[in-house]
């Protein structure tokens, strides 16, 4: 799409200044983002799926803006007509506030205050609007079985059909929504944490965002013990808040990995398939 051909659009439905130009800053699976720059501000314009896609996450963020102690996503702004997205060559597409995200160590405070909020506010959500796992484990699974059976690389199906079911029975506990990808790559920092990326948000367990935040702030060279010593500073500090499970944490833990390789499988990125299966081992001793 060339965005440049409907710039008096985009000016005229949001009522912006002059827009000086666009850059293209993501383009994903499912998605592309675009930096707009105006004569006096910055925004985010963000496709979707679909035209309900685009009311479910406008609908979302006004919720969490409204019922958390201050504003955690971006704002969506409507359209002078008051619609909730804009459409372009069939395309739909969300207006955002622009957050310039600067490079800082968030403290693992922050982290957690911020995992209650969201919570919090998302667990008084309410919405009939049909959400799926797009990264359903057992349909993934089937998908990829055969081959895993045949691939020498890789654990064998019958152990892998034991952890995986073990797992999905202990972890299909339907709670709330959750945002369901909420590893660090969907979160901005500028002077507070705001979280970004709401597509993947559906009905689940806290416990899942919870495994998210924790693994994906982990560096990734840590062994065994610095990891187990992590997790156990995450358990103080989140305790200090409220009292955790920690075989349901494990269960989430293991349950992110073990999502993580088989959908890497299937895309046929076998390396990290095998890096998620090591991280799976690895964090399982850190709980032993």
């Amino acid at each position: 799409m060339h965005l440049y051909e409907h710039l008096q659009e985009i000016e005229y439905q949001y009522t912006l200044d002059k827009i000086e130009s666009i850059e293209q800053m993501h383009q994903g699976q499912t998605s592309q983002t675009f930096k707009i720059n105006t004569l006096s501000d910055c925004f985010i314009l963000r496709s979707l799926k679909s035209i309900s896609d685009a009311n479910f996450e406008f609908i979302l963020h006004q919720h969490l803006n409204a019922n958390c102690s201050r504003k955690i996503a971006p704002i969506i702004h409507p359209t002078y007509e008051g619609n909730s997205y804009i459409q372009l060559e069939e395309q739909v597409f969300h207006l955002q506030s622009y957050i310039a995200s600067t490079k800082c160590e968030v403290q693992m405070e922050e982290w957690i205050n911020v995992f209650f909020e969201l919570r919090n506010a998302m667990c008084s959500f309410e919405s009939n609007h049909v959400r799926t796992d797009r990264f359903n484990t057992i349909i993934t699974w089937e998908a990829i079985k055969e081959n895993w059976s045949l691939d020498n690389r890789f654990p064998p199906v019958l152990e892998m059909e034991k952890k995986i079911n073990g797992l999905v029975n202990r972890t299909s506990i339907e709670k709330q929504w959750i945002h369901a990808d909420l590893g660090i790559w969907n979160t901005l920092f500028n002077k507070e944490l705001f979280i970004i990326d709401f597509g993947e948000a559906r009905i689940g367990h806290p416990y899942f965002d919870l495994a998210a935040i924790l693994t994906s702030n982990v560096p990734a060279h840590y062994n065994a013990n610095e990891i187990r010593h992590y997790i156990n500073r995450f358990i103080s500090c989140y305790s200090k808040i409220e009292s955790i499970s920690l075989s349901l944490l494990k269960d989430f833990i293991s349950l992110w990995f073990i999502r993580g390789a088989l959908t890497a499988y299937k895309q046929k990125a076998f390396d990290t398939a095998l890096y998620f299966l090591n991280m799976f081992n690895t964090y399982n001793r850190s709980f032993t």
